[in-house]
């Protein structure tokens, strides 16, 4: 098949298969048994092995719509450009159909046939950056007029460096678990009110405090390399597929290094950090990193002190080469996902990425400076683990 031919061959058994699988989702709104993703699944296998270069759609399998996401009458080839053995097909889906209006669409040559090697569905042009330098200058600007860094950290936050240097570490356990254990449990307050006697009930309930945490899961923790990356003069941090903000410190240009926080609990092995080292001073303080967040329907920003990672992900980046990655170069990055990993959107490594943690959503950024207030690292903290820990009692000999 030559890769027009392929492409509707593709879209034909795709709008085919919903059509198919269909009933199954319609019966399951009437109350039937049903097994549609099962079914749903197979049948995008089967259209992998008929059109494309190894199973990469699986997704698509995990969702299911009224209105297939592929289909003749609501998507139309626009433009191939076939360059030797690789070929770039930009498809465009009408407004009517759920999905991106543009999609691109790679094949590659396997002998005489030519078969789908990737699908990349965009809002904006694929050419286009994910955010203008004009846009990114304004930001710069507006990073520089506030204030960089926020209170000292925190006393009841873990302290990044003490979590990294350590083998072993509690969990961080939710202001509203805590609150829920005292609440069960009124042993430790031992009829004093806080009204009546405010320094001995702030004792009792440090103790009771204590006393929780002492009962939290207890796991060891490792540092694992990432690899180095070069940056400018700002970083950005948060979600690489959701929202990535400008730290809002001007910085030395240089090389980086990165490095995760590895916890293993009874679920299993996660990422609890990530931080990048800038030199080799060590810290002797930690102060909360200011971020520019964007407005929602706006390019403008305004500082803020949480990422936002509720995709999985975090990441710390050169900002200049973020923002300034096209739409069809993040799209190589999403492929890229991995527990950790060097983000490179075909041009060298331009960030560090890795999973968020036990309970994706929010995370923290702080800043460790050295003896002279500079900075010297920068730790995304997606607050799993609460503070270093001595091993179980009960751990096996080796």
């Amino acid at each position: 098949m030559d890769p027009r031919a392929r492409i509707e061959a593709f879209i034909a058994d795709y709008a085919a298969a919903h059509a198919e699988v269909k009933p199954l989702f319609d019966n399951r709104e009437k109350g039937a048994p049903h097994d549609g993703f099962d079914a749903w699944s197979e049948k995008l296998r089967e259209i992998d092995v008929a059109h494309r270069n190894g199973e990469f759609y699986r997704q698509y399998a995990l969702s299911f719509g009224s209105s297939p996401d592929f289909s003749p009458d609501t998507v139309e080839i626009e433009k191939i450009e076939v360059y030797g053995n690789m070929t770039r097909a930009r498809l465009k889906r009408d407004s009517r159909a759920y999905g991106h209006p543009i999609i691109e669409m790679m094949l590659v040559r396997i002998g005489d046939d030519w078969r789908i090697d990737t699908i990349d569905e965009y809002d904006e042009e694929p050419g286009s950056p994910l955010v203008d330098k004009d846009v990114l200058e304004a930001w710069k600007i507006a990073a520089d007029k506030t204030e960089p860094m926020e209170a000292q950290h925190k006393e009841d936050m873990p302290d990044p460096a003490a979590v990294f240097a350590a083998s072993w570490a509690c969990e961080a356990l939710s202001e509203d678990y805590v609150e829920d254990v005292l609440a069960d449990s009124t042993q430790w307050q031992e009829g004093v009110e806080e009204e009546d006697d405010p320094e001995v009930f702030a004792s009792l309930r440090a103790r009771a405090v204590a006393e929780v945490y002492r009962n939290a899961e207890v796991g060891p923790v490792e540092v694992r390399e990432i690899g180095q990356f070069p940056h400018g003069s700002y970083l950005a941090a948060g979600d690489p597929y959701g929202e990535m903000c400008l730290v809002a410190l001007r910085i030395d240009p240089g090389v980086t290094r990165a490095q995760a926080l590895l916890g293993t609990f009874e679920e299993g092995e996660f990422v609890a950090a990530l931080r990048v080292i800038l030199t080799d001073r060590e810290p002797v303080q930690w102060k909360h990193a200011t971020v520019m967040t964007k407005h929602v329907r706006s390019m403008d920003v305004h500082p803020w002190d949480e990422l936002d990672t509720r995709s999985g992900n975090g990441c710390i980046a050169d900002a200049e080469a973020f923002f300034g990655m096209t739409h069809r170069q993040h799209s190589r990055v999403e492929r890229q996902v991995d527990q950790t990993f060097l983000m490179d959107p075909g041009s060298g490594p331009i960030g560090a990425s890795t999973y968020s943690g036990r309970q994706y959503g929010a995370a923290q950024a702080y800043w460790g400076l050295d003896e002279d207030g500079r900075p010297v690292q920068l730790v995304v903290d997606h607050q799993d683990l609460w503070a270093p820990a001595d091993p179980p009692a009960n751990l096996p000999q080796s």
